[in-house]
């Protein structure tokens, strides 16, 4: 789950709310055999401009649809907003949450900037050693290492909140062994090719209902279920009456 703003006349940027629903394979890369690649497999989509809370329901509804009953294990990756989590324990009890790794590694570069400057040897020798340790799942001793060398600063307050928040979602180490996809790049891939390719565009500012329908429309046919779209319109009415005989 993630959400991208489109700008709704009359009342500024709002949050469309994106899900993507689908099932992961995991493969021996061919380049390096002693790691695993994560493969997404058959994605859809669901939008809505609304409260989270319909939003969320509809998105459990979609995931049913695509057999969430019988999935094992069932997986929920987010970038860390509160509301996800939220939706997570509602509607997909059980189910492992993960931390988005590529958002808890920003946090990490944007500490080690902080501490000895922006694109520094030192900074670089910093973030790889504490990135090192977060793709080994020790959380804990990276929390130790901010609260003593970084609590000072802005950058380090913000991972520190960050960190312990999510800690029970940054088991990186154990998610890799057991083959599970530990990167939010389906859905983020989704916010733009879904709905920025289409209602971002320069100047852009849409109605509520035609930024909801036309958003709606692109999942329909980014999640490969057009024709079965189209069959459910009714059959044009005529505009003609046929000449007598």
């Amino acid at each position: 789950m993630d959400g991208v703003t489109v700008h709704i006349e009359g009342e500024g940027w709002k949050n469309q709310y994106l899900g993507a629903v689908y099932t992961s394979k995991a493969t021996v890369s061919t380049q390096r055999p002693d790691q695993l690649e994560i493969r997404t497999e058959q994605p859809s989509f669901y939008t809505d401009l609304s409260e989270v809370e319909t939003f969320g329901r509809h998105l459990w509804l979609e995931a049913q649809r695509r057999g969430l009953a019988q999935a094992k294990p069932v997986i929920v990756i987010g970038d860390g907003a509160h509301w996800i989590w939220n939706l997570a324990e509602e509607h997909f009890p059980g189910a492992i949450q993960i931390l988005d790794w590529y958002h808890a590694a920003t946090y990490v570069w944007n500490v080690a900037d902080a501490l000895y400057g922006e694109h520094t040897d030192l900074a670089k020798h910093w973030a790889k050693q504490h990135l090192d340790l977060l793709w080994q799942g020790d959380v804990q001793t990276v929390c130790d290492r901010l609260q003593a060398q970084a609590a000072h600063k802005p950058a380090g307050q913000d991972a520190l909140t960050y960190f312990r928040n999510n800690q029970h979602r940054m088991r990186y180490d154990l998610y890799r062994t057991q083959g599970l996809q530990i990167g939010s790049g389906t859905i983020e891939s989704g916010c733009k090719h879904v709905v920025g390719a289409r209602l971002k565009q320069a100047g852009m500012i849409w109605s509520r209902s035609g930024a909801r329908f036309v958003a709606k429309l692109r999942t329909r046919l980014k999640s490969r279920r057009w024709l079965q779209t189209l069959a459910l319109r009714s059959p044009p009415s005529r505009s003609y009456l046929r000449a007598a005989a």
